[in-house]
């Protein structure tokens, strides 16, 4: 099963026969389940109505599923691919309006929408709120203060200034200082923390109300704390670091067909079967990074002279 078909499936794009052929491969064992699940996960976060955009989350998912190890930080991995890919694509206008609070005034920047809001701040910062999230500040923001609170989901973008740094309320009991870092906080996780961040670039500090000492987290931290503020950190960089590195999996020099073939596999899932031996030893030179596997085949027919066949799941090459 191909990822382009799971795609089509879950934008109701292939008629009942195809449909039931996906289904029946969904059935078949707990691995196919599971991996349209996190598929499917993704695909209703994301919410994107752009066929570009879409192509590319599914791109940052299936390289990053494919060369990770699963685990509790799966889900923010997910949406900081998937952020990422949002934002080098476009971005949305953002509605802000007014809101006061005692007797101060904010300017709010509220996501109702049902997909992902990608916007600019005053001082060049980029932000990416979530679903009923919503980031607060004043009018001075960007002038004598980088002062925000935030509420719900947010995926930060943030402009350097170590002259003005970047302070994050989330809730009465913890505050974010930031100078230029990229980091994908959640003030309000479905789970029994009361706050998460993942840091994927630079530093952060976070100050909680009960501890004296800020916490200081650094590229790869991923950061949960509790109702009580008990909080852990975990280890991500090797998450991170392999999710960076994918960009040039599948760009070749003089390698062997036996390697391209082996790396195709991997990340589409598909099984490869050469007819003719001697296609392992040829050496193929290209980026393959941005092509579909109609893409691909065809560039190997008219660069080496293979023809290929699909038979079911099984790509025959000869």
């Amino acid at each position: 099963m191909t990822k382009q078909e799971l795609i089509k499936y879950l934008n109701n794009e292939l008629n009942e026969a195809d449909s039931q052929r996906v289904r029946d491969w969904i059935d078949y064992n707990e691995s196919n389940k599971e991996y349209f699940n996190s598929l499917k996960e993704i695909w209703v976060i994301a919410s994107l109505p752009k066929e570009r955009a879409l192509e590319s989350d599914f791109e940052e998912f299936d390289k990053k599923y494919k060369f990770t190890k699963r685990s509790p930080v799966e889900r923010i991995l997910s949406y900081v691919s998937i952020v990422a890919a949002v934002i080098a694509i476009f971005s949305t206008i953002c509605i802000i309006s007014t809101y006061k609070e005692s007797d101060k005034e904010y300017l709010s920047l509220s996501n109702t929408s049902t997909e992902l809001q990608v916007c600019d701040l005053p001082d060049g910062s980029i932000v990416a709120l979530s679903p009923n999230s919503e980031l607060l500040y004043d009018k001075e923001y960007g002038k004598i203060n980088r002062d925000l609170i935030l509420n719900g989901n947010c995926y930060f973008n943030v402009m350097k200034n170590a002259a003005l740094p970047m302070h994050i309320q989330a809730g009465n009991e913890l505050n974010i200082t930031v100078t230029g870092t990229k980091f994908y906080a959640n003030s309000s996780p479905d789970n029994s923390n009361m706050f998460e961040l993942a840091l994927t670039e630079g530093t952060v500090s976070v100050k909680l109300k009960k501890h004296k000492e800020p916490i200081r987290l650094s590229m790869g931290d991923f950061l949960q704390v509790d109702k009580h503020q008990s909080y852990t950190t975990t280890s991500i960089s090797n998450d991170i670091h392999i999710m960076k590195d994918m960009s040039d999996y599948l760009n070749f020099k003089n390698a062997k067909m036996s390697l391209v073939i082996k790396r195709l596999s991997e990340l589409y899932g598909i099984n490869f079967k050469t007819m003719n031996p001697q296609v392992l030893d040829y050496l193929f030179t290209a980026d393959l990074n941005d092509n579909s596997i109609e893409e691909i085949l065809s560039i190997f027919k008219v660069t080496m002279g293979i023809d290929s066949k699909t038979e079911g799941e099984t790509i025959q090459l000869y």
